[in-house]
């Protein structure tokens, strides 16, 4: 790595989330840029777990991840160890509802819009006021759907990038 690069490593077995895809790419350049020292992340849809993995690694406090996969929730703890954030990490199998209710400084979910859309509730009551939610999975063509869908929980738009035909 050149100097102040960071280098991940993940064995992606049957989980989505190796960072070739262009949604892993977006979502990963958001989490460069908006995580802090001493934040908490929630991770909804983890997948390999290399999006809270890297929040960690940036300097996030800790890290929650869930997936409702069972390969994936085991794969992540995995991913957790070989990247030496397992004791500031917890992986929980299941969907948003087995995570705890405390609030996070920033909620990340990359996943599709049809499954993030009835989130958005849930997403907002993790969220400490003035948390950042930072979302992926999304094509172009979701883009008018997903603002008006965020703005009836009182989301406003920071922050959005695009690679091919995918948004974040």
């Amino acid at each position: 790595p050149a100097p102040g690069e960071l280098v991940l490593t993940i064995d992606p077995k049957m989980s989505f989330g190796t960072g070739y895809h262009e949604s892993t790419r977006l979502i990963l350049g958001m989490v460069e840029q908006h995580v802090r020292a001493g934040m908490t992340v929630l991770d909804i849809g983890t997948g390999t777990g290399v999006v809270a993995i890297a929040a960690l690694r940036l300097g996030a406090t800790s890290a929650v991840g869930c997936d409702i996969d069972e390969w994936s929730y085991t794969n992540a703890i995995e991913n957790a160890a070989l990247n030496g954030v397992s004791g500031r990490i917890t992986i929980l199998h299941g969907d948003i509802a087995v995570t705890p209710a405390t609030p996070y400084d920033l909620v990340i979910a990359n996943i599709q819009r049809n499954v993030l859309i009835p989130l958005i509730p849930a997403m907002r009551s993790r969220l400490k006021p003035g948390g950042m939610l930072l979302l992926a999975g999304l094509l172009l063509t979701d883009r008018e759907a997903m603002t008006e869908a965020l703005a009836q929980y009182g989301f406003s738009i920071c922050d959005d990038r695009t690679e091919n035909e995918w948004i974040a």
